[in-house]
């Protein structure tokens, strides 16, 4: 549901009204572990708020969170810590060869397909050229050459303005459609910039052919892996978007810990964080 946080809190208040405040009890601490890092705040209500997910899935940052010693807000890693751990996303294409792999398969099948739709004309130009340019041109007057090129190329821009994860207020969510289609005409751009310096001379030699596509398709990989990293580490440290993508695709196993709770003879509760 798009308002699902906030459904969250309406229905955890309801609880602790029902459940805790008209029976006389006050809430002294809520505990969370749906974001992988360790996290406490002092509410308003007075109550402690602890987010311990830490267990042993890869580590979410707390780039946007508070972290000060001198008042109850503490975080670890801290947020400053976790802006240095994301600079891990510029090693993307190794951290992740199977999605990018599967980045550059798509992009050289697209263009693959274009070719096909040209009657070669599209690899043609970039072999004879050696520049993106004249490629670009021809994939340009494709457009009207069949409806399955301007459609592959809508879906294609369509997946990736999808892909914008930012909640409402952020502002980047505000810009998602213009940051979307400009990520998605970059991996074009890379894609024709591979191709013309790929393609086969022999067009008419299918070995040279198939030889071209594989090379564009691992090419292309490398290359879309790097943006899609850069993109992913530029959305979380400017806009602290993409929490969770960004976050997994650094692959980080360590800042694991786990709480111990203690209630005493006394009844009083005590926390302990062990990591």
């Amino acid at each position: 549901l798009p308002d699902s946080p906030a459904l969250l809190a309406r229905n955890l208040a309801f609880l602790e009204r029902t459940l805790v405040a008209e029976r006389g009890g006050r809430v002294q601490l809520r505990l969370a572990g749906d974001w992988h890092h360790y996290r406490r705040e002092l509410a308003a209500d007075g109550a402690h708020c602890v987010v311990s997910g830490g267990g042993g899935a890869f580590l979410h940052g707390t780039v946007g969170l508070r972290d000060d010693p001198a008042t109850s807000a503490r975080a670890w890693p801290s947020p400053g810590r976790s802006r240095l751990l994301l600079w891990r996303l510029l090693l993307f294409p190794v951290l992740n060869p199977g999605f990018s792999l599967l980045l550059g398969t798509v992009l050289a099948l697209l263009l693959w397909s274009v070719d096909a739709v040209s009657h070669g004309l599209l690899f043609h130009a970039a072999a004879q050229s050696g520049h993106w340019l004249a490629p670009a041109l021809q994939l340009f007057g494709a457009l009207t050459l069949s409806p399955w090129v301007p459609l592959s190329l809508l879906a294609w821009c369509l997946a990736l303005v999808a892909f914008v994860e930012a909640p409402p207020r952020n502002r980047l969510h505000r810009w998602r459609a213009f940051v979307g289609t400009a990520h998605a005409l970059a991996h074009l751009w890379l894609a024709l910039v591979l191709l013309a310096w790929v393609a086969p001379s022999r067009l008419s030699d299918p070995l040279a052919f198939l030889g071209a596509m594989g090379l564009l398709a691992l090419l292309q990989g490398l290359a879309s892996g790097l943006l899609f990293g850069l993109y992913l580490f530029l959305a979380q440290q400017l806009f602290a978007a993409h929490a969770g993508s960004a976050w997994a695709a650094c692959r980080i196993a360590g800042y694991r810990h786990f709480l111990r709770l203690h209630i005493g003879a006394d009844g009083v509760l005590q926390v302990y964080v062990l990591g």
